[in-house]
């Protein structure tokens, strides 16, 4: 004689919780010309970014540094990045996470800084 077939209970399943996708965010923007320390910075995501453009202001020498300090810290930097050319441009990422920072420039001519969040 056959079996009775039985039929499995339902399973219930909750869908996945999906976060929105992360994107790249503006958050400042610095320029000047020669050095300086800019105003601090909030970042949110664990990844962000710097995009740098540097003119030297002489024919001769060039030289353009930036370091990546956190907000009350004066000695020890996070991150470093610095063109060696006459004309520079490029983007360094920083993986130090959520916080406060700020820049210092070390700078003979122009440049322009644009901070990026990723969240």
């Amino acid at each position: 004689t056959p079996s009775p077939m039985t039929t499995p209970p339902p399973t219930t399943t909750s869908p996945p919780t999906t976060e929105p996708p992360k994107e790249w965010h503006k958050v400042t923007y610095f320029s000047g010309n020669d050095d300086t320390t800019t105003m601090w910075f909030s970042i949110k995501g664990n990844e962000w970014r710097v995009k740098f453009k540097y003119s030297s202001s002489s024919s001769t020498y060039s030289f353009f540094s930036v370091f990546v300090y956190p907000r009350g810290e004066t000695t020890m930097y996070v991150s470093h990045f610095s063109c060696d050319k006459r004309h520079c441009e490029d983007t360094t990422y920083i993986y130090e996470g959520k916080g406060d920072y700020y820049f210092k420039v070390i700078a003979m001519g122009s440049w322009k800084l644009t901070v990026e969040d990723y969240y």
